[in-house]
């Protein structure tokens, strides 16, 4: 691994659970020693992607990144675009809805809404990657890339996230058939547990997925007619944003046409 992707790779450790770390955790974590981790840190603060609390010296995110992200959202405006179609999903749902940009091996959250109908709702962590073969987003996505990146992927590491998490190569192919049929996919605690997760893919122009959009609700809430109901909200959340993106659904997208 570069020096580049290894001064980048410690910028994945931080999280909306984790905003702070100090470079002891942070050698810990990255397994690099702790000279080449205060180096690497040293280069990413002094371009003002992270800085350093003088008071307790521990690090967290800086404000490049966030000029960054504004930039990106000036030249695609992906999360304005999209804003009111999951606000629109999350009334009609009343459960915590998501939107996901899909980034090479897994998922960035870019915009969620935590539902207010429920005492008990799923929580959403703003700065977590989601897993492709183990969450309902990610097999949305994974269902519809090129054959030779879906098979890239699962013929690399399967994490076990729960012990529902599916991490049988023949089985993920046959959930990601039925994915193409359907236009749509499902997580029954694959990811976290007790999270029922229904989800389906944006499209670019080249129809290829871009991302998805999905909802989140505790296990226990999944009946067969709220199940019905939110697979059909997601998936003309997804066929709008899709067209608000200027995307196109390809015709093997089963009930997305």
């Amino acid at each position: 691994m570069g020096t580049v992707d290894k001064a980048l790779s410690l910028l994945d450790f931080f999280s909306e659970r984790r905003p702070e770390i100090g470079l002891s955790d942070l050698t810990r974590l990255a397994g690099y020693d702790k000279a080449t981790v205060l180096r690497l840190m040293t280069s990413l603060a002094n371009r003002g992607f992270v800085e350093q609390d003088r008071k307790t010296k521990v690090y967290r995110l800086g404000p490049s990144l966030l000029r960054l992200a504004n930039v990106r959202e000036m030249t695609i405006p992906s999360k304005a675009s999209a804003r009111p179609v999951l606000e629109h999903l999350s009334v009609e749902s009343g459960e915590t809805v998501h939107l996901f940009l899909l980034a090479k091996d897994y998922l960035e959250p870019i915009d969620f809404i935590e539902t207010s109908a429920h005492a008990t709702r799923v929580h959403m962590d703003a700065g977590e990657r989601i897993s492709l073969h183990a969450s309902a987003s990610g097999l949305a996505c994974l269902a519809f890339m090129r054959v030779e990146e879906s098979e890239r992927i699962l013929q690399g590491r399967l994490e076990r996230f729960t012990n529902h998490t599916i991490t049988d190569v023949s089985t993920l192919q046959k959930c990601l058939k039925k994915v193409r049929s359907e236009g749509i996919a499902e997580s029954d605690r694959g990811f976290e547990e007790e999270v029922f997760g229904i989800a389906a893919p944006i499209f670019s122009p080249d129809r290829l997925p871009v991302g998805s959009i999905g909802i989140a609700t505790p296990h226990t809430r999944m009946t067969d007619s709220f199940r019905q109901k939110a697979r059909a909200l997601t998936q003309q959340a997804a066929m709008d944003i899709t067209r608000a993106w200027g995307g196109s659904i390809p015709t093997q997208a089963g009930a997305l046409q």
